[in-house]
């Protein structure tokens, strides 16, 4: 069956597609599959059906970034409602997550400023554990605590 299309695998070889695409070990897709994992390796070797393996594994990895871009959308929207809450608590720790994810998501923190409102803002949270806001603390961004 080496070097043979698509329209000539049997349905277990498209199981054995199907698991192997989805990240699972010879043995492990062997035992889905009924076969042994020497069958699984010969199977492999046909680059026709390697490729399809890889061809199933892309568009799972295409699946779950999709998903998690879905996701990421909801995590932000659940820390916008955060930041915006009354209990600073909760607003404190939301910003010093969305910091934190920025200069991780860009890379490096941007210069000193943004260094020393991430400090700043980190005691605050630590302040909150003990129902405590520091009101002489200005992390310099808008919003955040109303001193009022």
């Amino acid at each position: 069956m080496d070097g043979e299309d698509q329209s000539e695998w049997s349905e277990r070889d498209e199981e054995l597609i199907e698991v192997l695409g989805e990240g699972w070990s010879y043995p492990r897709a062997a035992a889905a599959t009924d076969l042994s994992a020497k069958t699984v390796q010969r199977r492999m070797s046909d680059p026709v059906f390697a490729n399809a393996v890889s061809a199933r594994r892309r568009e799972r990895v295409r699946q779950i970034s999709a998903a998690l871009a879905r996701l990421a959308t909801n995590a932000v929207d659940v820390l916008l409602d955060n930041l915006a809450s009354e209990d600073p608590k909760f607003a404190l720790r939301a910003a010093a997550l969305t910091l934190d994810q920025t200069r991780k998501w860009h890379g490096t923190a941007d210069g000193e400023e943004f260094a020393r409102r991430l400090t700043d803002l980190e005691q605050r949270v630590r302040a909150t554990d003990g129902d405590l806001v520091d009101d002489s603390v200005d992390t310099g961004t808008d919003g955040l605590h109303d001193a009022s």
